[in-house]
């Protein structure tokens, strides 16, 4: 039978700005007690940002852990103790140059929940306004509209590495928001 896990230690072996790494010895009720170690990471962000002729703003960069170039919907991280929708707003225009006059959350699920403490929100914006982008400096972007059908075609090319942001397109296609 499940039962709540209880903590008999915990231990943080790692911390640096918002990365952390937790090692804990639990008891688990049907199994006894058994080691585990966990990443701390701040939540993150992601917006699925519509244009007024019906395209989504998607951005393309290299990322390094995984030595590919993906396509993305424009997020990251929300500060410590930053509103979600807040960070969801700064991020899109960060990253795109484009303001939002609506913006929802449509979706929050746990990224790994097995090893990570790491919640995704992911937003759908429209009623964008064109402003500048404010790449943090170690952002190397490229901005693309697409439309529904080509982000499809990319994700059937496996062009989408990211699982947010495939989610993030995938429902709200699946809502009818695209």
């Amino acid at each position: 039978m499940l039962g709540k896990w209880k903590t008999l230690r915990s231990k943080v072996v790692y911390k640096k700005d918002s990365l952390g790494v937790n090692e804990e010895t639990v008891d688990i009720p049907s199994k006894g007690k058994f080691f585990t170690n966990y990443v701390k990471l701040n939540d993150i962000v992601a917006v699925v940002a519509k244009t007024a002729d019906n395209k989504i703003l998607i951005v393309k960069q290299y990322r390094n852990p995984t030595r590919t170039f993906t396509f993305e919907i424009p997020g990251g991280y929300a500060e410590k103790k930053e509103n979600l929708r807040r960070a969801a707003l700064r991020e899109l225009e960060e990253e795109t140059g484009f303001k939002a006059k609506k913006i929802n959350k449509i979706l929050s699920f746990y990224l790994h929940p097995g090893k990570m403490t790491t919640k995704v929100h992911i937003f759908f914006a429209e009623s964008l306004v064109k402003t500048e982008t404010k790449f943090d400096p170690s952002e190397d972007i490229e901005i693309y509209q697409m439309s529904r059908e080509t982000i499809l075609g990319h994700i059937k090319k496996e062009n989408f590495q990211c699982s947010y942001s495939l989610l993030g397109v995938l429902y709200a296609i699946q809502k009818g928001l695209i």
